[in-house]
């Protein structure tokens, strides 16, 4: 994994910090990730997304899961620290699946479905 994603999440924080600053007047809700799974996954295992890996579907697309939730994490706290009570709404995770394990049998599916 590059050396970016140990800070990663300091940077997203940063950029959440940012957003939550200068458009908290003019947005009502908020989410800090969309569909992290495509993400992880489809980055990093079948690396049909950006950037494109698959060299170690293994433990890349956890790592890649691991880091978006460090990220949210950031997100979170600062929101809690410094807007919330400025901010009605809370900042909250886009999931439309849920991240399976490696040995899970519709992963097994989706792959033999990707082959093919």
């Amino acid at each position: 994994m590059p050396d970016i994603w140990k800070t990663c999440s300091k940077y997203f924080g940063i950029y959440a910090d940012t957003c939550f600053a200068n458009f908290s007047d003019r947005v009502k809700n908020r989410i800090t990730l969309n569909e992290p799974l495509q993400t992880a996954v489809n980055g990093y295992d079948v690396g049909t997304f950006a950037p494109g890996r698959k060299e170690k579907p293994e433990t890349e697309p956890y790592l890649a899961a691991h880091h978006q939730l460090l990220a949210h994490a950031a997100a979170v706290s600062i929101y809690k620290s410094k807007y919330k009570v400025y901010c009605s709404n809370f900042p909250f995770f886009c999931l439309t699946h849920i991240f399976p394990p490696k040995n899970n049998h519709y992963h097994q599916m989706n792959l033999n479905a990707i082959d093919h």
